[in-house]
C-alpha cells in the first residue's frame, strides 16, 4: 500500500532528525518541509483533474516522485533513459519518457526498463 504524504515526510524527517548537518553524508537533497508542503498543495487539484504528471527533472528524487504520486500525479516523466532507469528501480511504475529516443544505447535502454520489473507502464 502506497504511504500518504505525512507518512513519506515523516519518513525522510526521521532518518535526519537529531543529526548535525555536518553529520549527514553528502551529497544530501535537503528540503524545506513547509516550503514545500505550501507549493506542493497547489498541484493535487489539478493533478486528480487532468492526470498531471510532474517532471523528475528538478529533483531527480524518487522519493518526491512518491510524494507527488500519492499527492495524485498519475505518474512521472523524465527525459533522460537514465532518469527513468532511477525511478523505475526506485519503484515508480508509471514513467513517461518525455524525449526523443534517437539511437540505438537508448532503444537498448528502454528495452531493459520494459524486462526490469513488473508491473510497470513505460510511455
Amino acid at each position: 500500500m502506497a504511504k500518504s504524504r505525512a507518512e513519506l515526510l515523516d519518513s525522510w524527517i526521521g532518518r535526519l532528525r537529531g543529526r548535525a548537518v555536518r553529520h549527514i553524508p553528502t551529497p544530501a537533497l535537503l528540503i524545506e518541509r513547509d516550503t514545500m508542503g505550501r507549493k506542493s498543495a497547489k498541484w493535487p487539484p489539478m493533478q486528480a483533474k487532468m492526470g498531471l504528471r510532474l517532471s523528475s527533472k528538478t529533483h531527480k528524487s524518487v522519493d518526491i516522485a512518491r510524494l507527488e504520486i500519492a499527492e495524485g500525479a498519475c505518474g512521472i516523466c523524465s527525459q533522460k533513459i537514465s532518469g527513468a532507469e532511477a525511478m523505475v528501480e526506485g519503484g515508480i511504475d508509471d514513467v513517461l519518457i518525455s524525449n526523443h529516443v534517437v539511437n540505438d544505447a537508448e532503444l537498448r535502454g528502454i528495452a531493459r526498463l520494459a524486462q526490469s520489473r513488473s508491473p510497470h507502464r513505460l510511455c
